[in-house]
């Protein structure tokens, strides 16, 4: 109240030079704020991915819609925006006749597979990339992995995971194994603990590279 009287009482050149003061700190603020503003799209842009799905493995739809869900959330906290087509489920191809057409630039396949063909690859290996256009992931040892005693987690996080994986392959490369996070060559239980909490995720420079190829992409 002592400051209102004390402005109140002296009106002229002090309260002119008050208020040209306080006019000037609110054009420095909003020079400050607009720059921000300007920053921010380039900064917090979200890229997106359209993936055709096939799931030719005995995985219900439900376990294959709770996967995407995971993969999906997995990327988001990269800026990385998925966007699903079902083309077939359990061998029935889409009625709609859509991903019989050509794969555009921003687009990739995805298949569900039973597992592994032959005895080399080990229970852990969860899928595959053929870069840059397929990924694959597998079923089987992903229900395996969840019903086993140290795992205690769903099959379709454990999927979803691996979906997530591949995918990071075929925007990072083959060789981009880390030694922590969504794209470590093999996990172990803290990892799969970590996918139960929704911590098995993808570094901050993965998630900057991934924004950069999904870019190149949209450009090429």
């Amino acid at each position: 109240m002592r400051a209102a009287s004390r402005w109140a009482a002296k009106p002229g050149i002090n309260t002119e030079r008050a208020v040209l003061a306080v006019l000037a700190y609110l054009a420095l603020t909003m020079a400050s704020v607009n720059d921000v503003l300007a920053e921010t799209p380039a900064s917090t842009a979200v890229e997106t991915l359209e993936v055709r799905v096939n799931n030719y493995s005995r995985a219900s739809s439900e376990v294959i819609r709770t996967a995407q869900r995971t993969a999906a959330g997995i990327l988001e906290q990269s800026a990385v925006r998925l966007l699903w087509l079902a083309c077939s489920a359990n061998n029935e191809p889409a009625e709609n006749g859509i991903c019989d057409k050509p794969l555009r630039r921003n687009e990739i396949v995805m298949r569900v597979l039973a597992e592994p063909n032959g005895k080399q690859f080990a229970d852990g290996v969860f899928g595959f990339a053929v870069v840059p256009l397929m990924a694959s992931v597998y079923f089987e040892p992903a229900y395996r992995r969840a019903k086993s005693d140290a795992a205690e987690v769903e099959v379709s996080t454990i999927l979803g995971c691996a979906m997530a994986h591949e995918i990071g392959h075929l925007l990072l490369g083959l060789n981009s194994h880390s030694s922590i996070g969504i794209m470590r060559a093999t996990w172990g239980r803290n990892d799969i603990q970590q996918a139960r909490r929704g911590l098995l995720v993808f570094t901050s420079d993965q998630a900057t590279s991934l924004k950069m190829q999904l870019r190149a992409r949209a450009q090429n």
